[in-house]
């Protein structure tokens, strides 16, 4: 299991409720599993050193930087050995090693081939061949070398073990139980595959307990187990708490920064009432899970709450050890019982303090409780009384922020959004949410500026870039409105003939750099905007661009819309057939012209382009017409085509 995902089940767990451990027994096993695959892991080798001084230095220090996880200059100096003796296989093997870790599967195998090629019995050779296989998802090749692996030495217990792992993953428990068995008949201290085994009988007879014998029996031989340790903990850990808790400490001493098992025995702790310890355990577990503040959202999500725990707990550390012991011991009680979702308890024992009511702390974690339980106005009061003792609660400014915005107190939310800026400059994700009370107030400026502003830390928000695009509308700026609109997807924000009609205005100032930067976008993000494209392509026409044209005209084509008007349609059609005739494809430009005349019979231009493409092809006759039709409408070139024609 990807860490990622085991971190948004702690987070879920974390700030929803207090249960979480039976449900993160799974986490555990695929942890474990990711943990336990042995594919980079290899054995060592006999290596006779006779081979001359010079490489047996390059041996010796690839074998110590393949050790030292320097698997790059490890390649490096057993290809310096090959270079010099090609029959010294063992560089083979270990250079095959060192691609491998670094992922240049193709030349590993290779390597390996070749040893198996020279040591054609090599148990070590069919092991490394399987887990390369492997790391290719091909799986029915890396069985095949693990069996030739056993075949080649039946008395060593690896490739049973990988072989048990194969078939595990593909549901074949049988035969994975059967592979597990055998790598315990050759190795009785092969401590994983006992415990898979002990995983598949939970499987199979769906109970934790079942895991209990083959855990015990591991910790029997090896009591420093660590896996063995955390899942027999798990499991006893409703039924024998001092055992778990035992079994915890040895794992975390064994392992002092795995989150999963610091977040468990925080767990237990806090359910036996040791607050002291469960407040240390939880307090890494938070800071290993950091939340950046900036992906708050502000609509209680499970982040939302998680950034809140977070931080409360960070204000906690910054206060609690300062107060009476008594109280302390109180509020740390309380923090532990808001972490597993406990928070009514939480604000009972906040209340047993002295402090209660007199406290920043107290009134702020109360507020945070409150919150949490969906009690919002006795929250927001809590909140404010926190500020009150203490200014510069950050936390309780940006949420105290969010409910004056509901009660639709906009210039008071203004005032706690801005003050959380001042504690914290870099919380950025405060700039969208105070641009939302600007625009309300109708401050536009200031609302495009705090969007703008949280635009630059995170560009690719649609939902930001919309919420800019009302405030350029309500700016009286239609043309960087239809910018954010056409970036943020909201397309039918857009009036295409009222845009139409800004950039034509535009361009009428003969400012074509700052037309195309609004068109280029425009056309980007929103293709069928087709009065854009034809504008656009006006002026690559003007400026000779045919090479940006050939890259554009075919979306334009492609999405142009069938409710623009004919006179755009019949240009779009007209470009792509000169862009054909440039090609020297002229049947295919004829039937564009004569699509675009269809839809115009007063496009000049198609007219020009058609007679000029008979001229071409040696139709003079056909062309007068055309060329006659175009220079009454406005196309002086056809003059000069026309007098060609009669000198002829």
């Amino acid at each position: 299991m990807a860490i990622r995902t085991l971190v948004c089940c702690l987070l879920l767990c974390l700030a929803v409720h207090a249960h979480g451990q039976l449900e993160l027994f799974g986490d555990a096993v695929g942890m474990y599993a990711s943990e336990t695959d042995r594919i980079l892991a290899y054995d060592d080798i006999a290596i006779e050193w006779k081979m001359n001084g010079q490489l047996q230095v390059h041996l010796n220090e690839g074998i110590n930087n393949l050790f030292e996880n320097n698997p790059s200059l490890a390649e490096t100096n057993f290809t310096d050995v090959i270079k010099g003796d090609s029959g010294i296989w063992q560089a083979y093997y270990y250079r095959g090693v060192s691609r491998k870790q670094l992922s240049k599967l193709k030349e590993a195998k290779a390597d390996f081939l070749h040893v198996i090629r020279t040591r054609n019995q090599l148990y070590e050779g069919y092991v490394e061949l399987g887990k390369v296989n492997q790391l290719e998802r091909n799986l029915n090749d890396a069985e095949k070398y693990y069996e030739k692996g056993i075949k080649a030495d039946p008395q060593k217990s690896q490739a049973y073990y990988l072989k048990g792992n194969i078939q595990l993953t593909q549901n074949q428990q049988k035969d994975a139980v059967k592979n597990f068995n055998l790598c315990l008949g050759q190795d009785s201290l092969f401590h994983d595959a006992r415990i898979k085994l002990g995983l598949i009988n939970i499987i199979k007879k769906e109970q934790l307990e079942a895991g209990l014998p083959y855990f015990n029996r591991v910790l029997k031989n090896d009591s420093l187990q660590r896996h063995a340790l955390l899942f027999r903990s798990m499991i006893n850990f409703s039924t024998d708490q001092k055992q778990s808790l035992a079994d915890l400490d040895h794992a975390v001493r064994l392992s002092p920064d795995n989150i999963l098992m610091l977040y468990l025995r925080g767990l237990l702790l806090t359910e036996m009432g040791d607050y002291r310890r469960s407040f240390t355990d939880f307090h890494k577990v938070i800071e290993t899970l950091y939340e950046d503040d900036n992906n708050f959202v502000g609509k209680q999500t499970v982040v939302d709450k998680r950034i809140d725990i977070q931080n409360a707990g960070s204000y906690a550390v910054s206060r609690v050890y300062g107060l009476p012991e008594e109280d302390a011991m109180k509020i740390k009680k309380a923090y532990c019982l808001m972490l597993i979702g406990k928070y009514g308890d939480a604000i009972t024992s906040i209340d047993e303090t002295t402090l209660s009511d007199t406290d920043p702390l107290c009134l702020f974690l109360k507020g945070i409780a409150n919150e949490h339980e969906g009690k919002h106005e006795a929250a927001y009061n809590l909140y404010t009384a926190a500020l009150k003792l203490d200014n510069d609660i950050l936390d309780a400014h940006k949420k105290r922020g969010i409910y004056r915005q509901e009660l639709k107190l906009w210039s008071e939310s203004i005032d706690d959004f801005t003050d959380a800026l001042r504690i914290n400059p870099e919380t950025y994700v405060v700039y969208k949410i105070r641009g939302s009370s600007y625009y309300h107030l109708k401050n536009y400026p200031n609302a495009i500026a705090d969007f703008s502003k949280y635009l630059e830390r995170d560009s690719s928000n649609k939902e930001i870039i919309a919420s800019r695009g009302m405030a350029y509308v309500g700016d009286g700026q239609p043309l960087k409105a239809s910018l954010d609109f056409a970036k943020s997807g909201d397309i039918h924000m857009l009036d295409y003939k009222q845009l139409a009609k800004s950039l034509e205005a535009l361009l009428q100032t003969g400012d074509t750099v700052a037309a195309l930067a609004y068109l280029n976008p425009l056309t980007n993000d929103a293709p069928f905007f087709t009065e854009a494209y034809v504008l656009k392509l006006k002026i690559l026409v003007l400026k000779h661009d045919w090479s940006t044209i050939n890259n554009e005209i075919d979306n334009a084509i492609r999405f142009r819309r069938k409710d623009a008007n004919n006179r755009d349609q019949s240009y779009l059609l007209t470009i792509k057939a000169i862009t054909s005739s440039q090609g020297k494809r002229y049947e295919e430009a004829i039937l564009k012209l004569n699509e675009a005349i269809q839809y115009d019979k007063l496009n000049a231009l198609a007219f020009l382009e058609r007679g000029k493409i008979l001229v071409a092809t040696g139709k003079n006759n056909k062309a007068i017409p055309d060329l006659k039709r175009a220079l009454s409408l406005g196309e002086s070139e056809a003059k000069t085509i026309l007098s060609k024609i009669e000198e002829r």
